[in-house]
């Protein structure tokens, strides 16, 4: 039952007993409307007649005063707010927006917990709402008790010493420092070792915590060549002045640096006696070492203490550049051999050296006796050296002692044709033989290189290397059945490891693995008839060249180190080449792709170039260059009224310092003898002044200053005795023809070798011969 039934039924009940009370039927309410609405479920706002009124309609919920009639709760009570809506009566705020959570007291209407509680800090965000600062950031940890809000460790606990940074939490020291060793225990919190185990004498200094003596002396170690001091660090001997390294080894302080060495950029130098075609100064760079830079003598810490001396001033001076003072500067005073060194004060022990030498070319062009033992600078390398293939040249010579050669030789070409027509070539190659002056040790053969060759032997540990010039063309005339030059005009430079336990064997250019190759600045190669030429002690490497599209003639120096590791490229050859196969066929128009290392990718640390010049050999020898070619002689032959002339080879040699410049040159064969009315003019060809008119020989060049000629003449009828020799019972007399065939400087001496042509009578018979001369120059005498 409703509790307005209840109330509507106690109402009756009373009404009830008021009749049987006596009441009159008067009272009753007789007119009492009967539409009036039965809300008045209260006696204190209904009359009796009103109650009557309703008693016979069904009662309502309602019981609210007048001052809500709808709105007031169960209890027949108001709202608080009668803006609130029905969800919250009374708890709504001035919007009459309900509370986020209607548990939550006044005091904290949305923010309380589960609980409804109001948070101790009612600043704080949602995320920490107990536990932010006064500024109402959350803490770091929230794991952390107030204590340390921050610095706590991962399970809660605050740290040891608040004062400890976050490397040590707990290890610092009462200024708050970490232990240098984080692995030390407490015992010992800076002197444990790496394995964290204390040291067994705590009394031990550091140098040796675990080794020291009842007294906390340390031991001297093995390695220390002195005594040690109480600390076990090796004593410096009074030798040393006090610097010493870790063995007690004496060392020599630049500034604060230990040097290592001190040394030239060359081990030797070549330089020419004075004369005013001389090189008699130049230049070398001296370098310190020490054990964190190299210096050179400008920048050096202890450059006021570099001290330059030499051993024999009569030969030589020495003094720092003042111009460049990285450079000691050479200057010769009269021809020999000395050495030179460069040291720091004080320490004359630490020192680089370098020989120098001051070559004499006067030696070329005086007159020399050959009976006479004590004056002979020019001889006859051994003997005259046979020629494997008759009557051909050889076109370079190398040794790296004078007791062993190597030397190469153009084979002669047969060219023969078969019954069916058919043409027939035997091997055109280059061939190199090894040579102790007994027999030919060894050859190798290699096609596509020949004529125009300067051979280089590289010797290292127990192995040489064999660099010369390949990929040449095959010039041939009648229809290609003449070829008597071989191969000219090369387009690499190859470099073959000499394998002497397979003599004779024949090896193509495709079958080299290193091909060396010039790319102009188009990517493409002019370049051709390439002469290497190395000086191994000096780490230098040099090559001439002709360039096709200005006709001139360019020698370039590189470091050999360098040159040897240049990494590899695919060209194809610019310039085809024409020659004979595998198949023995005669090939033209051919051009390979062929994998090379291009001397365009290195910077030359010097270079030159000339109008083109006929070199026919080179040589690169203590900062200087030396080339040997051809000066053409015009034989004109006098016989009545008839005129005949013949082209002859005479030779030239010239000398270049790595700047460019011609210091010297000089004609050692010069043939002006006249025999049955024979005359000589020459037309002379220099490196520095082409000379295009004819000139007779008797001009003595030494003292010539026109211009027209550059270097000395020698008069050829000193060297008949010496050219001229018997063998085997038959004389052979050389009949004026010689060419240069390669040139080499050694330890002073200059070794020139020429193929001589000579004439000799067997059974009866004028017969022609040319043999290998190797003439040897001593420029220290």
């Amino acid at each position: 039952m409703s509790n307005c039934a209840k109330k509507r039924l106690s109402w009756i009940m009373w009404l009830c007993l008021l009749s049987a009370a006596g009441c009159s039927e008067e009272s009753s309410p007789s007119n009492t409307p009967k539409d009036l609405p039965c809300d008045c479920t209260s006696g204190e706002n209904c009359s009796t007649s009103e109650l009557e009124s309703c008693t016979n309609q069904p009662p309502t919920d309602k019981h609210c005063p007048k001052a809500c009639p709808e709105t007031c709760d169960e209890s027949g009570k108001c709202p608080a707010n009668p803006e609130c809506p029905d969800d919250c009566p009374e708890t709504c705020d001035e919007s009459g927006k309900c509370p986020a959570n209607p548990e939550c007291p006044d005091d904290c209407p949305e923010t309380c917990d589960e609980s409804g509680k109001c948070p101790a800090n009612p600043e704080c965000p949602d995320d920490c709402p107990e536990t932010c600062d006064e500024s109402g950031k959350c803490p770091a940890n929230p794991e952390c008790p107030d204590d340390c809000p921050e610095t706590c460790d991962e399970s809660g606990k605050c740290p040891a010493n608040p004062e400890c940074p976050d490397d040590c939490p707990e290890t610092c020291d009462e200024s708050g420092n970490c232990p240098e060793n984080p692995e030390c225990p407490d015992e010992c919190p800076e002197t444990c070792d790496e394995s964290g185990k204390c040291p067994a004498n705590p009394e031990c200094p550091d140098e040796c915590p675990n080794t020291c003596d009842e007294s906390g002396k340390c031991p001297c170690p093995e390695t220390c060549k002195t005594s040690c001091n109480d600390n076990g660090v090796c004593q410096c001997p009074a030798s040393c002045k006090d610097s010493c390294d870790a063995k007690g080894e004496c060392v020599v302080m630049c500034g604060d640096e230990i040097v290592q060495k001190i040394y030239f950029s060359y081990t030797e130098l070549d330089i020419l006696a004075p004369g005013s075609t001389a090189r008699s100064i130049a230049d070398m760079t001296v370098y310190i070492q020490t054990d964190k830079k190299t210096y050179n003598m400008e920048t050096a810490p202890c450059k006021s203490d570099i001290v330059l001396s030499i051993d024999d001033e009569s030969i030589a001076t020495v003094a720092q550049n003042t111009t460049t003072p990285k450079n000691a500067r050479f200057t010769a005073v009269k021809t020999g051999k000395t050495r030179s060194t460069a040291s720091l004060k004080g320490h004359p022990e630490m020192k680089g050296t370098i020989t120098i030498r001051v070559l004499n070319l006067d030696r070329l062009h005086e007159s020399i006796s050959y009976k006479d033992e004590s004056n002979k600078y020019i001889h006859l390398y051994k003997k005259p050296l046979k020629l494997i293939a008759k009557n051909q040249v050889s076109q370079g010579f190398d040794f790296y002692t004078t007791d062993f050669m190597y030397f190469t030789q153009l084979p002669e070409i047969d060219v023969t044709k078969t019954k069916d027509g058919k043409i027939e070539y035997s091997h055109t190659q280059l061939d190199i033989f090894q040579n102790d002056y007994k027999k030919n040790s060894a050859s190798m053969k290699f096609p596509a290189s020949g004529h125009g060759q300067n051979l280089i032997a590289e010797h290292i540990g127990e192995k040489d290397y064999l660099w010369f010039a390949s990929y040449g063309t095959l010039e041939c005339t009648d229809n290609n059945t003449k070829c008597t030059d071989g191969y000219k005009r090369s387009q690499t430079i190859a470099r073959v490891d000499w394998d002497i336990s397979n003599p004779n064997q024949l090896i193509y250019p495709s079958d080299i693995k290193d091909h060396y190759y010039l790319s102009d600045k188009s990517g493409e190669s002019f370049f051709h008839s390439f002469e290497p030429a190395i000086d191994v002690k000096n780490n230098t490497f040099s090559f001439r060249a002709t360039y096709d599209k200005d006709h001139r003639t360019y020698v370039k120096t590189y470091h050999l180190s360098d040159v040897k590791k240049l990494g590899t490229s695919t060209v194809k050859l610019q310039r085809p080449i024409q020659w004979i196969n595998k198949n023995n066929e005669f090939i033209t128009g051919y051009t390979p792709t062929i994998t090379v290392k291009d001397f365009s990718t290195l910077k030359p640390i010097h270079e030159f170039d000339k109008k083109r010049i006929a070199i026919q050999g080179m040589e690169l020898e203590n900062s200087l260059i030396y080339t040997v070619g051809d000066a053409r002689a015009l034989l004109k032959t006098l016989e009545g009224n008839d005129k005949q002339y013949e082209y002859r080879s005479e030779i030239s040699i010239y000398i270049y310092t790595y700047g460019g410049k011609s210091v010297g040159g000089a004609m050692p064969f010069h043939y002006d003898k006249l025999e049955n009315g024979n005359e000589y003019i020459y037309h002379l060809t220099t490196v520095d002044n082409p000379v295009k008119n004819l000139k007779k020989a008797t001009v003595d060049c030494k003292n010539e200053t026109s211009g027209k000629c550059s270097g000395y003449y020698m008069d050829n009828t000193k060297l008949d005795g010496l050219l001229n020799f018997t063998e085997n019972g038959i004389q052979y007399k050389h009949n004026g023809y010689v060419e240069a065939e390669g040139i080499r400087v050694m330890d002073g001496k200059l070794y020139i070798s020429a193929t001589v042509k000579y004439n000799y009578i067997e059974s009866g018979k004028k017969q022609m011969v040319r043999r290998q001369a190797i003439l040897v120059y001593d420029l220290l005498r």
